[in-house]
């Protein structure tokens, strides 16, 4: 992730593993990289390099459902409420 002004430049992965993780085969070429151009002049963004991966874990379990198990459903939102993070003031 590159971030230049108000332009975030987005990889599925980063400029250099993205390649690499597109293929089945790594000697093969026949991958897709996707990269895109953000204007976040307007976006709140909650940077998550601030904290630690606990933080980034319990927003990932927030707004997915990995699991439909009863020992997710029930340990996900102990998680989620003991490491996610406050954005009412981004």
């Amino acid at each position: 992730m590159n971030n230049k002004g108000n332009e975030l430049v987005l990889y599925h992965g980063s400029p250099v593993l993205a390649s690499e993780w597109s293929v089945c085969n790594p000697i093969e070429r026949n991958g897709w990289v996707r990269k895109f151009v953000l204007d976040t002049s307007e976006l709140k963004i909650l940077d998550f390099e601030k904290y630690d991966i606990l933080s980034w874990l319990a927003e990932l379990m927030k707004h997915r459902d990995a699991d439909t198990g009863r020992r997710y459903r029930v340990l996900a939102p102990k998680f989620i409420q003991k490491y996610q993070v406050s954005t009412e003031k981004i």
